[in-house]
């Protein structure tokens, strides 16, 4: 039986609904959602998902952890966890840290403070205008959250305040009734409920690891199937890097995306296989190998320099016939305007050295010009002192600050502040590139 609290979630979802349904484009994006949802693939680890989450619960009945009282606890994991999980999964880069922190947020505290807050709600009457007002208030905090202006500070400030209060009053409230009603709160009932959702989240921690190497492998294979036409070649060439890389589902992606650089990937399979061997067995080496300021940087290290402030490149790889080797970050929004402002992080060099270190921003919101230099010349200054070791110049600051061009020359270094501008752009945009490169490799220079 559903809880008030429940019934308003339920309540304004109908509402949404209808109201999506009712206009011309609520229709279309609902039909378009229905599609995707119905495509055979989806479709396919749906019902697999339903399957498993079927033995999961038969398994917890059997050791008693779980009865049929948990249905409607069971389902409401299912719609609010799993899409989520499988989304976050996908797009999550470092897939050790994602089932690290699957597992260790199923012990927090914030899982027991969920659990009181819903155990007692209050009368449905409060509940449906109450469940508006908090959605409504999150929304306007996340928005507010990433703006610098003093007016959405105070505002960010205001509805964080009011959302605490909110949720001390909901805690407070079940605790008094908990409390109040002690003798019917201790059951295995409550328990079971409490338990459940935990129960299921880790139980579902091996799907999730298997469905990323089927992901990994969907992804292998769509480009297999682009590089090698011959039946025979793809089929046997599909087989090897199943007997090769089974579950390293990174190795089995560096090798794809090696593989696919190559002039003639049918000539060049076995060294490929070769080339990713040789490093799987040097990366640890790699990791260690100290590397004098005057030869350049250790790529394993010097990829990481701007990990600790949020911008995590990719692996270091071969991206050309040329022994030339790259690693690179997404691009990191740090503003929210109508034209968004960027920065990425690049390394390049050979498989032992990296030779340049690259940050690149790209302002096209110029009405938060100021805040978003701030933030480069942050990371600027961050970068520069983990490569060299000392601070940058007060000049090249100062020439951050003002977006001026600049070059500097050390006995060891070339640094360089590089200003393109959007021409024809309706924001007046424009691209900054910060370069530090070691002087002694003037071939890569045209990468910079």
């Amino acid at each position: 039986m559903l809880n008030s609290r429940e019934e308003a979630f339920g309540f304004w979802i109908t509402v949404l609904f209808f109201y999506l349904i009712l206009k011309k484009e609520g229709r279309i994006a609902v039909l378009k959602l229905t599609k995707l949802l119905l495509g055979k693939k989806i479709l396919i680890i749906f019902l697999i998902i339903i399957l498993y989450l079927g033995l999961t619960t038969i398994f917890l009945n059997y050791l008693q952890l779980w009865n049929i009282s948990q249905a409607k606890n069971t389902t409401l994991w299912f719609l609010t966890y799993v899409f989520s999980a499988i989304s976050k999964l996908i797009s999550v880069k470092n897939k050790y840290s994602f089932f690290k922190d699957t597992f260790l947020e199923s012990f927090k505290l914030v899982v027991i403070v969920e659990f009181l807050s819903g155990v007692y709600t209050f009368p449905f009457v409060i509940e449906i205008f109450l469940l508006p007002v908090v959605v409504f208030l999150i929304l306007i905090n996340l928005f507010t959250e990433t703006k610098k202006e003093e007016e959405y500070t105070t505002i960010y400030k205001f509805t964080n305040k009011l959302l605490i209060l909110i949720g001390i009053v909901i805690i407070a409230y079940s605790i008094y009734k908990i409390l109040s009603n002690l003798d019917t709160f201790i059951s295995k009932d409550n328990l079971l409920e409490f338990t459940t959702p935990i129960l299921l989240t880790l139980s579902f921690i091996p799907f999730l690891f298997f469905l990323n190497i089927f992901i990994a492998y969907e992804n292998t294979f769509n480009r297999i199937d682009r590089l090698f036409i011959n039946k025979k070649l793809n089929r046997n060439v599909k087989l090897e890097a199943i007997k090769r890389f089974h579950f390293k589902t990174t190795w089995l992606l560096r090798w794809i995306s090696h593989l696919s650089i190559l002039d003639n990937p049918s000539q060049n399979l076995d060294l490929s296989f070769k080339h990713i061997k040789e490093f799987q067995t040097n990366i640890k080496e790699n990791k260690n190998r100290i590397i004098k300021l005057n030869e350049g940087w250790n790529p394993q290290l010097a990829k990481d320099f701007l990990k600790e402030e949020g911008i995590e490149t990719a692996y270091y790889r071969k991206f050309s016939e040329e022994d030339y080797w790259t690693a690179l970050s997404p691009q990191i929004s740090i503003s929210k305007g109508n034209f968004q402002n960027n920065i990425s992080y690049y390394i390049h060099g050979n498989p032992e050295k990296a030779f340049i270190l690259k940050l690149v921003l790209h302002v096209g919101d110029t009405q938060n010009k100021f805040e978003t230099l701030q933030e480069f010349n942050r990371y600027v200054n961050i970068l520069f002192f983990k490569a060299i070791g000392y601070q940058l110049s007060k000049s090249f600051s100062k020439s951050l600050k003002v977006t001026k061009p600049k070059e500097e020359f050390t006995d060891l270094h070339h640094i360089k502040l590089e200003k393109i501008q959007w021409n024809g752009s309706i924001s007046n945009g424009f691209t900054l590139k910060f370069t530090i490169r070691n002087k002694k490799f003037s071939e890569l220079e045209h990468y910079a």
